[in-house]
C-alpha cells in the first residue's frame, strides 16, 4: 500500500481502465471503486 493514484498511473497500472472510465463519464465512480479517491482525499 502507500502508493497513490498518480504513482499508479505513472507506472501505467490500470491506465486503460482509467482512460475508459473517463471516456464513460464515470471517473469518480471508477476512482472510488479502485480506491484512488481515498488516496486523493487522504482518507
Amino acid at each position: 500500500m502507500g502508493r497513490n493514484a498518480l504513482s499508479l498511473l505513472a507506472e501505467g497500472q490500470d491506465l486503460e481502465a482509467f482512460i475508459e472510465a473517463i471516456k464513460a463519464g464515470n471517473i469518480l465512480k471508477r476512482l472510488k471503486e479502485l480506491g484512488y479517491l481515498q488516496s486523493f482525499l487522504g482518507l
